[in-house]
C-alpha cells in the first residue's frame, strides 16, 4: 500500500509536506510547484488516504466532497447552501473546495478529496470534463452544470433559453415592439439567455441582431454613454442578462427624465431578493434553487448506492419561472408582512421559509 512516506520519499519532501497538502493545512508552506509534483505523484501511484481505503473496502466515511465557487454570493451560493443542508439532515459532512473559474483549481481540489476518502463529489457551475476525466475516479460524481453553456455535458442545469424567452415574449406581449438585451461582457452575446431572447422575437415576426444588444463593457459602464445607445436606438423595453443591472437601471433612468416602466420597461434575471424591494419592484426570472439542490442530492444518493462510476450524464433541464413587477408594467405585489425571520438571497427561498409560500408554482407563468 502507498503511504504519504513514499510519496515524501520520490518528492523529495517531508512527510509532513505531504500531510500538509492532502489535509489543505492552513499552515502550509508547500509551494505552488512542490504542491503540483505531490498531487501528481499521488495521483500517479493512486494513493488513498487511510480513509479512502475504508471507503473502498465498503466502510462509507459519511462524507460528501463539494467543488465550485462556493464562496461566491449569488445564486449559485444558496444552492450550495441548500445542498448542504439537505446533506446533514442525511447524516453527511461536507469538504468543500473553492473554485471560482473553470481550470482553476478543481483538480487539486479533487485530488485532495478523494485522497481524503469522500463517498462522492459534487461540482457546481465552473470544472473541466477533459482534466477531470484524466483522474482515476473511484467515487461516483455529480456535475451541477454551468448555466450558460449547453454544450458542457452536466447531470442538472437551468434552461437559461427558456428564460430569455419568457421575459422577452412577457414584454414583447405588452405591446413593445422590440426588446433590447443588455448584457456586461461581449461573450454574452452568445449566451443561452440570448438564444431564448432571439427565439422569442422570431416567433413575433421581429427581426433582431447584435445591433439591439447593448454590451456594458463597451461603454466602459458609464452612464451617459449607456442614455445615448438607449436614446438612439428608441428603446422601450430591456431585458438585463442580471438582476444587478436591473436594479440599476431603475435608480438610473429615473435621474436623467426617464420613467420605468412608462418609458422604458425593465426586466432582469435570477430572482434576487433585492427585485421585490426596489422602487418600482423589479420583474425578474426565477433561477430554481430548490428544485436544483433537491435533485442534485437525490441524484449522488442514487449513484453511492449502486456504487455507479462513469455514469453518462443525466441531462435534467429545469425550467425556470417568470416573476412580474411593476418595472414591467404589472400590478405591484402587495407587501402585507414586513417582519423575516431569515433573510435569503433569492425571491424563492425568502418567501419559502418566511411565509411558507412557493413562488414557483405561484407565478402563473405557463412553462
Amino acid at each position: 500500500m502507498i503511504t504519504m512516506k513514499e510519496i515524501a520519499r520520490r518528492v523529495g519532501v517531508s512527510r509532513q509536506a505531504v500531510s500538509a497538502v492532502f489535509n489543505d493545512s492552513s499552515n502550509c508552506r508547500v509551494s505552488p510547484a512542490t504542491r503540483e509534483r505531490i498531487l501528481a505523484v499521488a495521483q500517479e501511484l493512486n494513493y488513498v488516504s487511510n480513509s479512502a481505503a475504508r471507503s473502498l473496502k465498503g466502510a462509507a466515511t459519511k462524507t460528501i466532497g463539494i467543488i465550485g465557487p462556493l464562496l461566491d454570493f449569488g445564486v449559485t451560493a444558496a444552492v450550495n447552501m441548500e445542498i448542504t443542508k439537505m446533506l446533514l439532515q442525511r447524516g453527511y459532512n461536507m469538504l468543500y473546495n473553492e473554485c471560482k473559474f473553470r481550470g482553476c483549481g478543481e483538480i487539486d481540489g479533487l485530488l485532495q478529496l478523494l485522497a481524503r476518502g469522500v463517498d462522492g463529489v459534487i461540482f457546481i457551475q465552473y470544472y473541466d470534463l477533459e482534466k477531470i476525466r484524466q483522474v482515476k475516479q473511484t467515487v461516483p460524481y455529480v456535475f451541477l452544470g454551468d448555466d450558460g453553456r449547453a454544450d458542457l455535458a452536466s447531470d442538472i442545469r437551468v434552461d437559461l433559453e427558456h428564460g430569455g424567452y419568457l421575459a422577452t415574449r412577457h414584454l414583447l406581449d405588452h405591446g413593445h415592439r422590440k426588446v433590447s438585451l443588455m448584457v456586461v461582457l461581449p461573450q454574452e452575446r452568445g449566451h443561452l439567455r440570448s438564444v431564448g431572447w432571439q427565439k422569442a422575437h422570431q416567433e413575433a415576426g421581429v427581426s433582431v441582431d447584435d445591433d439591439d444588444i447593448l454590451v456594458l463593457h463597451q461603454y466602459g459602464g458609464h452612464v451617459d454613454a449607456m442614455l445615448a445607445e438607449l436614446k438612439r436606438r428608441e428603446v422601450t423595453a430591456v431585458f438585463t442578462s442580471n438582476d444587478y443591472i436591473g436594479a440599476k437601471l431603475i435608480k438610473v433612468l429615473p435621474q436623467h427624465g426617464i420613467q420605468v416602466p412608462q418609458d422604458i420597461a425593465v426586466v432582469g434575471a435570477d430572482g434576487r431578493t433585492f427585485a421585490e424591494y426596489v422602487s418600482p419592484s423589479l420583474a425578474t426570472i426565477l433561477s430554481p434553487v430548490c428544485s436544483r439542490a433537491e435533485l442534485t442530492v437525490q441524484l449522488l444518493m442514487e449513484r453511492i448506492e449502486r456504487k455507479e462510476l462513469h455514469s453518462a450524464p443525466a441531462g435534467h433541464l429545469i425550467r425556470p419561472r417568470f416573476y412580474p413587477g411593476e418595472s414591467c408594467g404589472c400590478a405591484a405585489r402587495l407587501i402585507d408582512r414586513m417582519f423575516r425571520i431569515n433573510t435569503f438571497s433569492t425571491i424563492e427561498k425568502d418567501a419559502m421559509v418566511n411565509f411558507g409560500v412557493d413562488v414557483l408554482a405561484d407565478s402563473g407563468e405557463e412553462v
